[in-house]
């Protein structure tokens, strides 16, 4: 009823969700804070219980309680700063230009055939400097620019891969969850097999999904965050269907 396209029955549903206490009005402090415990508690347990939002600052919120809850019940053992690069958008003719970088950005480049990334030491007008390299990289071989960003992550927490990884003949998929099993070394192991450096740069917050990035979970429990604004937004989008209905245990929307 609730992807039916038909208002009567989209609005039946919601209020049968209301009525099972499946939809709850909570103060946000509160609703994070509690979504962050069950997290945290089904995984010691060794369950799934995944978070979804379409909105950013709740989001980011949630990720940083949940591991500060983690952080306490490991008491602080084998955490590290981990790189999160954020690609800025810029257009093809925009990256061919000097005055859209700087010191200190992160560029993705193609050198000998193998993509690279290194920060930025040096903008001269034909190209870059870039750290651990004293040949030039001119603009038309750079593929993108990131911001670098850092979060604190340890054993047990979950990352999002911003982009597909190859790596020993396996295939990690961009958008796919990744739990750390150890951070050793400055290499992060992943349960799942895959290994990187702890400045790689291609994971970002897996904590609290996007309704986007939420259409692929299976056989999880979902909790859902949303502030009035964006709950009366999705009212009638996909977003709303894909926190109901995508192969979930069961679902609570605060």
């Amino acid at each position: 009823d609730l992807s039916s396209g038909k208002p009567e029955k989209f609005v039946a549903a919601v209020q049968t969700m209301m009525d099972r206490g499946m939809i709850r009005e909570t103060p946000p402090d509160v609703a994070i804070e509690k979504v962050a415990r069950e997290i945290v508690e089904a995984r010691a347990l060794g369950r799934e219980v995944v978070a979804v939002s379409s909105v950013h600052r709740i989001s980011e919120a949630l990720s940083q309680r949940v591991h500060d809850l983690e952080v306490e019940r490991s008491g602080g053992n084998g955490q590290a700063v981990l790189d999160v690069h954020l690609r800025r958008d810029l257009q093809p003719a925009e990256l061919r230009s000097s005055q859209f970088y700087r010191e200190g950005d992160i560029v993705e480049f193609k050198y000998d055939g193998e993509v690279m990334r290194a920060p930025v030491t040096a903008v001269r007008p034909d190209g870059l400097l870039v750290q651990d390299s004293s040949c030039l990289v001119p603009f038309h071989q750079v593929r993108g620019v990131f911001d670098r960003a850092t979060m604190e992550r340890g054993s047990g927490e979950k990352v999002l891969l911003q982009e597909k990884i190859k790596q020993d003949e396996r295939i990690f998929e961009k958008g796919s969850r990744q739990t750390i099993a150890e951070i050793k070394d400055g290499t992060v192991y992943f349960r799942g097999g895959l290994k990187l450096s702890v400045n790689d740069g291609r994971v970002r917050q897996g904590d609290c999904l996007t309704d986007y990035k939420a259409q692929g979970i299976k056989g999880v429990e979902v909790r859902g965050i949303e502030d009035n604004r964006s709950a009366v937004a999705m009212a009638n989008m996909e977003a709303f269907h894909v926190k109901g209905t995508r192969h979930v245990q069961n679902v609570l929307i605060h």
